[in-house]
């Protein structure tokens, strides 16, 4: 496809971290999905595995086409409202925005301030004893929250989302003032590319060309730089492995897009 553009939310995990968040400290278990309040801003449903934010969202609404896939194949059970059980948190007195701000603006000096941000947030759940798990749940939905927010905006205004990612949504169409353009900012959604053609074979595994002909192979796979830069815009179709690791997308009858089991 042709006039193609990436929108790069900047430091997007730090960003929504550095929000109010949830305490264990105070908290309570009740019988029932029960909603959150703003006395009890964040509730975790413990059976079904959702959550809610007060006056935010409700992680229920993340069954839309942009994120179904993943929906279905994470919570295809369904959960009666009385066999539910309901974490009730407050917030938290302490902010962790100090510390990412003086990490993201620092940055450029310290290299390794990115890995720093993210790596914190990945360590409250992936450990051998997660109690800050509750708190990587938050961030995440968030996260992905906005993404659909954004999605919808940019689709709402005759642009064609082909991809999204973690912090990145890869669309055909115009500029939209939902992406800012003149400053990079933590939490800002920028416009990392213009121009450009690209081509995307399922979820993170794609390729674009930049308008001076350099391609760009995003592949979640163990690949040799040297080989990477050497592809050529299509030959991610072609590629080995990634027939092997991923599923191919499919047009459906409205126009979008969906990944179905790739062919052998």
């Amino acid at each position: 496809e042709e006039d193609g553009y990436i929108g790069d939310v900047s430091s997007c995990f730090p960003a929504e971290a550095s929000k109010p968040l949830p305490t264990l400290h105070g908290s309570k278990i009740v019988p029932g999905r029960v909603p959150p309040t703003e006395d009890f801003p964040f509730a975790f449903y413990l059976n079904s595995h959702h959550l809610a934010i007060y006056d935010e969202f409700d992680t229920l609404e993340f069954k839309n086409r942009w994120y179904m896939d993943y929906y279905v194949q994470q919570y295809a059970g369904v959960i009666d409202d009385l066999e539910e059980e309901t974490l009730l948190c407050p917030t938290c007195e302490y902010s962790f925005e100090p510390v990412m701000r003086r990490l993201y603006n620092g940055r450029n000096e310290h290299a390794e301030n990115k890995d720093v941000m993210n790596k914190t947030i990945g360590v409250f759940h992936y450990n051998g004893n997660p109690r800050l798990a509750h708190l990587s749940a938050v961030i995440i939905a968030r996260s992905i929250y906005k993404m659909c927010v954004r999605a919808n905006w940019l689709e709402s205004e005759g642009n064609k989302v082909y991809h999204i990612s973690t912090d990145a949504i890869l669309r055909q169409g115009q500029l939209s003032p939902c992406v800012c353009t003149d400053y990079k900012d933590m939490g800002k959604f920028m416009l990392q590319e213009r121009n450009i053609r690209f081509t995307v074979r399922s979820t993170n595994c794609y390729q674009y060309e930049r308008p001076d002909g350099t391609v760009v192979t995003k592949f979640s796979g163990n690949v040799p730089k040297a080989e990477r830069d050497a592809m050529k815009l299509g030959d991610i179709w072609t590629y080995e492995d990634a027939r092997v690791a991923f599923k191919k997308i499919q047009r459906t009858e409205d126009g979008h897009y969906e990944e179905v089991p790739a062919d052998d």
